[in-house]
């Protein structure tokens, strides 16, 4: 079994952006497996990419602002095969353009990259706190990902993930 990588992105001070970082910890410490490492941050873009090298499988979890769905909807991102390239410069290169150019160059090599999107309102705005919104359907949205992406990894005290 190779090496999966659970990635939580976002902000703590940043109102909803911090609910990337809180689901994916909830994950990691849910899931506790010796071919399962966590890292979260703040960065975005290259900044990212350095932790990605050496790993079979990697599970990002972000929050975007999306008017369209409501705050706490948790979707599973459907990655193309490739992602299309249109910038002339390295400045401003989106979170997936940055993936397929390090796919492209062989800093990742994951055979696996699953992105969940957390849809949220209040990103830019200074708070600690993620609303109640976002709060009350995280037990749900970590059930999913538990559910659809470490199926048959043992943890709290010998349950089995079916």
């Amino acid at each position: 079994m190779g090496k999966t990588l659970i990635v939580g992105l976002g902000n703590n001070i940043l109102s909803d952006d911090g609910a990337g970082l809180l689901i994916a910890r909830e994950v990691y410490s849910r899931v506790k497996s010796e071919h399962v490492d966590f890292i979260e941050s703040s960065y975005a873009g290259w900044r990212c990419i350095d932790f990605f090298p050496g790993y079979e499988k990697i599970i990002i979890i972000d929050v975007i602002c999306d008017d369209k769905r409501q705050p706490g909807d948790c979707f599973k991102m459907d990655l193309p095969a490739t992602i299309p390239l249109h910038r002339q410069s390295s400045h401003n290169v989106g979170f997936l353009e940055m993936l397929e150019l390090a796919r492209q160059t062989g800093m990742i090599t994951a055979g696996e990259i699953v992105v969940y999107a957390v849809a949220a309102r209040t990103i830019y705005e200074f708070s600690e706190q993620i609303s109640e919104q976002i709060l009350s359907r995280v037990p749900g949205i970590l059930s999913e990902i538990i559910k659809n992406e470490f199926s048959g990894i043992t943890q709290d005290g010998g349950q089995l993930y079916a």
